[in-house]
């Protein structure tokens, strides 16, 4: 084997200056390392910066739409309630869905021929073909029934006929009803 023939002061001044060199090197190269690492990163820092430009351009945008909306949602909410405060003294249904029941109502038989509506008595006017005239009055208590109407008379006059007999029922409808 080989012998070591340097002293051990100078075995000493070696093995720091090689430390030395040792770190140095160790530096250089982490140091090199962390500029490479900057420079890869660099152009991913650009477009994450564009990225967040635009994102701030596009919240700025929406900001604006929300203030437009907001004052559209102000308005609708203004017009909601004048709607609601004024729907309950003006509130109609529909004649057609009376008609509706009327016809659901009617038994086989009997066909609807017409209607008319006064609207000072708040009354329909049904006209109607029966095919005998036992099924007039069953279908006029029928029809009282219904929550809506009041009464549905029946006239002794239409009844006067033994088949296809042509009748007419005068629908008083509920006070509270409005058409």
């Amino acid at each position: 084997m080989f012998h070591n023939l340097l002293s051990k002061q100078r075995k000493k001044e070696l093995k720091i200056k090689y430390f030395v060199r040792l770190g140095t090197l160790s530096a250089f190269l982490l140091s090199i390392s962390f500029i490479a690492g900057a420079v890869a990163l660099f152009p991913s820092y650009v477009d994450v910066t564009s990225s967040l430009s635009t994102v701030e351009e596009e919240l700025e945008k929406k900001k604006e739409e929300a203030e437009k909306n907001k004052e559209l949602i102000d308005e609708t909410v203004k017009g909601a309630y004048v709607i609601n405060v004024l729907g309950k003294d003006y509130k109609s249904e529909k004649l057609t869905d009376y008609i509706k029941e009327i016809s659901n109502k009617r038994p086989e038989g009997i066909s609807i021929v017409g209607f008319s509506y006064n609207r000072d008595l708040n009354q329909l006017t049904l006209e109607g073909i029966a095919e005998t005239r036992d099924m007039v009055a069953p279908f006029a208590r029928t029809l009282e029934t219904c929550e809506f109407f009041e009464s549905v008379p029946v006239p002794i006059a239409d009844l006067a006929g033994k088949e296809n007999l042509e009748f007419r029922l005068n629908i008083a409808f509920e006070e509270n009803v409005k058409i």
